[in-house]
C-alpha cells in the first residue's frame, strides 16, 4: 500500500474501510471504481423462465432467491425463519438458495433446509443466472458487510426487486434500488419479503430508480475510469 501509485476499490464504503484501517495511505490516493453489468443479466423470456422452474420442481409457486457463498454474516438461518413466518399467510412461497456453505463457525445449513418449500443448490452454471433471476420474485441479500454486494445488481437487472439489510456498501448501492430492511430478524425480514413480494408500487419505483442508475454499472465506464487513473500515475511519475 505504501508503494502503490494508486489503490482502486469498488465503493465509498470500501474506501473508508482502507482509510480507517490504514491510514498512511491518505485520500488522495484511493479512487472509487464501481463494478459493472455484463450485459447478459436481462429478463428472461417467460416460457424459458416456466420451463426452468419445472425442472427444478419449482412450478407454481413464488420463489424467493439467495445467490453467493454462505458466510455467517449473510444471514441464511434468520431468512430461513423469515419465510417461514411468510409462508403462515403464503403457502405457494419458497426459497432458493444457490451457493456453498463456508460458514465459520461452522452453521448446520444442511440440517436447516430440509424442508419442502427450500431448494438448496451448491453452484450454478455460469449461463442459467440470468435465469435463475429472472425466475425469482425476490432476491435477498442479507449481508452484514460487503465492498459492493453485486448479485442485488445482477437481479434488479433480470427485473428482481432485492431486498438488503441497511448497511455498509449495501445502503450506498441500494438505497432507493431496494427494499431496505434494518435488522437480521426474522419478523422484521418478513415484512420486508411481503413487502417485496406484494406491493406492485414500491416495485415498480425500486425498478424505475435502478434504470435511471443503470449508467453508472458499466464495464465500458469502468474500464474508462481505469485508464484515466493509470494516465494519470504515469503522468505523475508514479508509474
Amino acid at each position: 500500500l505504501k508503494r502503490a501509485a494508486c489503490v482502486i476499490t469498488e465503493s465509498e464504503f470500501s474506501r473508508k474501510e482502507i482509510l480507517s484501517h490504514f491510514p498512511f495511505v491518505g485520500e488522495d490516493k484511493i479512487r472509487v471504481i464501481y463494478p459493472g453489468l455484463d450485459d447478459r443479466f436481462l429478463p428472461s423470456d417467460p416460457e424459458a423462465v416456466a420451463s426452468w422452474k419445472e425442472r427444478k420442481g419449482l412450478q407454481g409457486r413464488r420463489i424467493i432467491g439467495f445467490l453467493g457463498s454462505i458466510f455467517n454474516r449473510r444471514h441464511i438461518p434468520e431468512l430461513i425463519a423469515a419465510v417461514r413466518l411468510l409462508r403462515q399467510a403464503e403457502e405457494d412461497v419458497c426459497l432458493y438458495l444457490v451457493g456453498r456453505d463456508r460458514t465459520s463457525p461452522a452453521l448446520d445449513i444442511e440440517g436447516l433446509t430440509t424442508e419442502d418449500w427450500i431448494l438448496w443448490e451448491e453452484g450454478l452454471e455460469d449461463e442459467d443466472l440470468p435465469l435463475f433471476y429472472s425466475a425469482c420474485d425476490v432476491f435477498a441479500y442479507l449481508s452484514d458487510y460487503e465492498g459492493f454486494g453485486i448479485p442485488p445488481l445482477e437481479a434488479l437487472a433480470c427485473g428482481t426487486v432485492p431486498v438488503v439489510l441497511d448497511r455498509t456498501s449495501l445502503s450506498e448501492v441500494y438505497t432507493g434500488m431496494a427494499v431496505m430492511v434494518e435488522r437480521a430478524e426474522p419478523v422484521a425480514l418478513r415484512e420486508g419479503l411481503k413487502t417485496a413480494l406484494e406491493d406492485k408500487a414500491v416495485g415498480g419505483s425500486l425498478r424505475a430508480a435502478f434504470e435511471a442508475r443503470k449508467p453508472r454499472y458499466s464495464w465500458k465506464k469502468a474500464g474508462e475510469e481505469l485508464l484515466q487513473v493509470i494516465r494519470q500515475a504515469v503522468g505523475a511519475g508514479r508509474i
